[in-house]
């Protein structure tokens, strides 16, 4: 929220792109951070809550041209500069009032049903996935459209994998990094945020998980920072 207020901690990275989840319409942001991240998109039902993608100058940003916005939030861009040509899932996985069996992690589920032809191009999806493996099992599981390992498989039969579990070798469910510290309590741990990404970004690429101590007092959420070197500009 009111990432207007926090920008010098992103920057600090250099980012070249910037997914945001649970905030305002950039166009609130400051003038000066604006001129670095100059394309952008935001999809939110108000200006003062929704996810963006922000990218400098370097890269261009277009909706994929059958995307009606009704998985929220899931939001598929083709991303595109000078040397590189990939689709980017921004994630902000919701709940479904109307449609309980449809939330959360059931809304990435019919987004890459959806979206399914679009993940034969090097991909990137990344944010809040509000799920992991430690709620598929019980009662509820089998009152959703799908629950978060299905969602796991079917990426990885499409050669797409979690940077993170690659990276630590850790076990879906067993993960030993927060991403989210309920209401800012760290009795409260969960990991819900990840980037997957096409095997042809795993070479090289890294992903460091913000640390509570740095970041509890900007947000909940632990920011994910990806280095795909794969990705050349």
């Amino acid at each position: 929220m009111a990432f207007r207020k926090k920008t010098e901690a992103a920057l600090a990275f250099k980012p070249d792109l910037i997914v945001l989840q649970e905030n305002e319409d950039p166009a609130k942001f400051p003038e000066e951070f604006l001129e670095l991240y100059p394309n952008y998109i935001f999809k939110g039902q108000n200006p003062n809550k929704g996810i963006a993608l922000l990218a400098k100058e370097d890269f261009q940003l277009s909706l994929v041209p059958d995307y009606t916005g009704y998985h929220k939030y899931i939001v598929p861009v083709q991303v595109k500069s000078e040397n590189s040509s990939f689709i980017l899932f921004a994630i902000w996985a919701q709940d479904n009032k109307k449609e309980p069996h449809k939330r959360y992690i059931g809304q990435v589920w019919l987004a890459l049903q959806k979206f399914k032809a679009y993940l034969r191009q090097p991909s990137i999806l990344v944010g809040d996935f509000n799920g992991n493996s430690i709620w598929d099992r019980g009662k509820k599981r089998s009152k959703r459209v799908a629950d978060f390992t299905q969602v796991v498989k079917y990426l990885e039969r499409r050669d797409i994998y979690s940077l993170y579990h690659q990276q630590t070798k850790e076990a879906f469910g067993e993960e030993s990094q927060l991403t989210l510290a309920l209401l800012k309590n760290l009795a409260k741990p969960f990991h819900l945020d990840y980037c997957f990404v096409s095997k042809e970004f795993l070479p090289e690429s890294q992903i460091e998980i913000g640390k509570p101590e740095d970041w509890l007092k900007l947000s909940d959420h632990m920011p994910l920072i990806i280095d795909l070197p794969a990705i050349k500009v």
